[in-house]
């Protein structure tokens, strides 16, 4: 069974105890000298009987003393090891246990530590006010402690974080078996002041047979694989890994590299073709960002621009991104320029301002510029991206949604904003090689965009068959790897996509005559 009694609180007591012992004890000897004179004392004048009254006194005066300094001492321990809201044991207690109980560990006896997270705490406190949330964090811990036994020890780690201390951790499965039981809490509403509220959550779990590092290094461990879980959108339980680890370290280490690079200015762009199949030419390119680290070798788009946000770098990184294409592309007169802007860099205050000077600066031509953002912007702050959209386009540039259907994926919002192209995303391309199903899907999606008087871009064709398939449909940007992978700037001058298909695909079908904007 886990102890609730913290090391020093035992230190404390049996110091108020020998106190106590040795006041009782040096009244005693004061006492007995009294004592040893005789009954002759109390009659015989002198002052003895002053001596006994103050040492009654001294008894009182040091025992309620002593008993105060007891009850301050139990008062300013739970004030540090315990949260006030729930009466919950808090994370100071939980490292002290954890130290404990890591000396005791074995690989037959592990111990595990689960970090159980609530999700949108802060919108459930803006809906119902900071009492009736607590209320809501009191029924949790009541749902969590209803499978609490005496091997497990629930502390609260933060705001809307809680711990759980398995000492000793069963077996493999146990931590999976809880996370299970934690999840179907989420299934049943928690009604406050006649309002249901739902909490969801996430869960980072970590073991070790004493042989893993300290206290210290357990709970970072059980951080980390709780930050994963974190970044899922659907609740699930991230269990610790060296995988998980490394992946950690190098994103720390890339933090520090994306800061170093965008000061070398060592972000590179590649081109990809886009392809007017109805006109047989080359309509524009796409710019996309390249990072090639001297220790971390090539790091993708996904993993960096994902970096910059959380540094809060994703302005400047967006805004040399767009220099260098428009810098770049500038040399091929007439060629359009899609760039991809991402969604913190969108919505900085500055950003209308920070295009405007680069087109100055570089003499790109707004009217070829094409902004690139996902369905996730628009639905974000819709009024607002409806403005800074509004904004773009009185100026000449068009706007783009990229990757459409991987968000939203409703047709019926997309009047509502003044956007030019859609984008369908390249999973729905590929779903016409694989059934009769995905070509009916496809072609019901590309007609009601049609319709609706979009431009429109399919991304990811990457064979012939796929690009005859479209060629019904009229007038469609291609992009994809069958034209052409994304190139630096000097091949793509040098790109005869032409001879790109025709060495890929070896059929009696030529494809479009396509030939090189210059």
């Amino acid at each position: 069974m886990l102890n609730l009694q913290q090391n020093h609180h035992h230190r404390t007591v049996a110091l108020s105890i020998s106190t106590l012992l040795f006041g009782y004890f040096a009244i005693w000897l004061l006492l007995s000298e009294f004592f040893s004179k005789g009954a002759a004392a109390w009659t015989s004048g002198s002052n003895d009987i002053y001596l006994v009254t103050c040492c009654v006194l001294m008894i009182c005066t040091v025992s309620m003393i002593l008993i105060k300094s007891f009850q301050d001492t139990k008062r300013l321990e739970k004030v540090q090891l315990f949260d006030s809201v729930t009466d919950l044991p808090n994370s100071d207690y939980l490292k002290s246990q954890l130290a404990n109980a890591l000396k005791d560990a074995t690989t037959a006896q592990p111990v595990g530590l689960m970090m159980v997270g609530m999700k949108r705490l802060d919108s459930i406190n803006d809906s119902v006010g900071k009492d009736a949330t607590n209320q809501v964090i009191k029924s949790v811990v009541e749902r969590l402690r209803s499978f609490m036994d005496s091997d497990k020890l629930l502390v609260r780690f933060s705001e809307n974080q809680f711990g759980i201390l398995f000492n000793p951790l069963s077996d493999t499965g146990e931590l999976a078996k809880t996370a299970d039981t934690i999840f179907s809490i989420a299934k049943s509403p928690i009604v406050i002041e006649g309002v249901s509220v739902f909490v969801d959550f996430t869960i980072g779990a970590t073991s070790s047979n004493g042989e893993q590092g300290d206290a210290e290094e357990i709970l970072w461990q059980v951080g980390l694989a709780h930050v994963q879980s974190m970044d899922s959108a659907a609740q699930c339980l991230v269990e610790y890994s060296g995988k998980l680890a490394s992946t950690a370290k190098r994103q720390s280490k890339m933090e520090i590299r994306l800061r170093e690079a965008l000061e070398a200015n060592e972000i590179e762009l590649h081109f990809q073709p886009l392809i007017s199949h109805s006109l047989n030419s080359v309509y524009g390119v796409e710019a996309l960002a390249r990072w090639e680290d001297p220790e971390l070798g090539n790091i993708s788009p996904s993993e960096f621009v994902g970096i910059a946000e959380t540094l809060g770098l994703a302005a400047k990184l967006g805004n040399v991104i767009l220099r260098k294409a428009c810098e770049s592309i500038s040399v091929i007169p007439g060629l359009n320029l899609a760039v991809n802007i991402s969604p913190d860099h969108f919505f900085q205050p500055e950003f209308l301002s920070d295009v405007d000077r680069i087109l100055k600066e570089t003499g790109f031509d707004p009217n070829n510029l094409e902004i690139e953002i996902t369905e996730n912007v628009l639905m974000e702050s819709a009024d607002r991206a409806n403005q800074i959209v509004s904004d773009l386009r009185r100026r000449g540039i068009s706007i783009a949604l990229d990757d459409f259907g991987t968000g939203y994926s409703g047709l019926s919002y997309l009047n509502q904003f003044d956007v030019d192209r859609i984008k369908i995303d390249a999973k729905f391309i590929q779903e016409i090689d694989v059934s009769d199903t995905g070509r009916r899907i496809f072609s019901s999606i590309l007609n009601m965009i049609k319709i609706r008087g979009f431009d429109v871009t399919v991304e990811g064709i990457e064979n012939i068959e796929q690009a005859k398939y479209l060629g019904k449909f009229g007038e469609l940007l291609h992009q994809g790897f069958l034209y052409s992978k994304p190139l630096p700037l000097k091949d793509l001058i040098a790109l005869d996509i032409q001879d790109c298909v025709a060495e890929k695909h070896e059929t009696n079908h030529r494809g479009p005559e396509l030939v090189q904007a210059a």
